[in-house]
Formats: C-alpha cells, sequence, structure tokens
C-alpha cells in the first residue's frame, strides 16, 4: 500500500506566453513535506524541468494562519518576501531567467482552503 503526502503549495508568479509551453517564474511556498516544507524562487521555460536558485526550509503544513507573499519585479532580478516561518535572513534574490518576459500575473494555491485579500502595486521610478 503506497501512501501519498497532500500538496500544499502557495505561488506567486509572473508568466509569458502560456501556449506553446509554458514559462514562469514564481515564489513558491510549499508546505507539502511535513514539518519541514521549503520557500523557493523558481522558474521553468519547457513546463517539464524547474529549477530553483535558492531553496530554504519552511516551516509545514500551510494551516491556519494568516501569511503574505511579495515579489518586487527590478530587472534583471526579481525578490520574494513572505510573513510565513522561513530559514531565509532575508529576501530570496534571483535573474529573470532569460527568454521569460511576463504579461501575466498570477497568485494561486494547491490543496489549500484559502481566502485570498490581496494588493498590487506597479508603479516606475
Amino acid at each position: 500500500m503506497q501512501s501519498c503526502v497532500q500538496r500544499e503549495e502557495v505561488v506567486l508568479e509572473l508568466h509569458a506566453v502560456l501556449l506553446p509551453r509554458h514559462t514562469v517564474y514564481y515564489c513558491d511556498l510549499d508546505g507539502s513535506s511535513q514539518p519541514i516544507g521549503l520557500w523557493a524562487d523558481t522558474y521553468t521555460v519547457d513546463g517539464i524541468n524547474f529549477i530553483s536558485d535558492q531553496i530554504v526550509d519552511a516551516t509545514g503544513p500551510l494551516e491556519n494562519g494568516p501569511l503574505t507573499i511579495t515579489m518586487q519585479h527590478e530587472p534583471p532580478s526579481y525578490s520574494c518576501t513572505t510573513t510565513w516561518p522561513t530559514d531565509a535572513t532575508g529576501p530570496l534574490v534571483a535573474a529573470i531567467p532569460a527568454g521569460i518576459s511576463p504579461v501575466h500575473v498570477s497568485l494561486g494555491s494547491i490543496g489549500l482552503l484559502a481566502d485570498y485579500n490581496y494588493f498590487v502595486w506597479i508603479h516606475s521610478d
């Protein structure tokens, strides 16, 4: 008999075109591996291979508490922060992957019953 772990994940993503290939980079808070989850900056240029430049431990499971995920997009890099308990000592900062020019933003979750309150601030200096 096999057991499987329910996925618990919250992501804030910037997408290029969705078809013919899924190209995206995102801030990823994953609580599936209990009691230790992960917090990472991740990207894919083909929808198959997912690469994380930085991965740190996060408290799992993701449940029963408010959290904030913030992505700061400042080409040529982006940074991810969260209020969820992680071992990060500051923002996760990564280079924007070559070949991904975002045109969509999305916030999503997997395996969680969630209420979303969101704020989007778009500006240029």
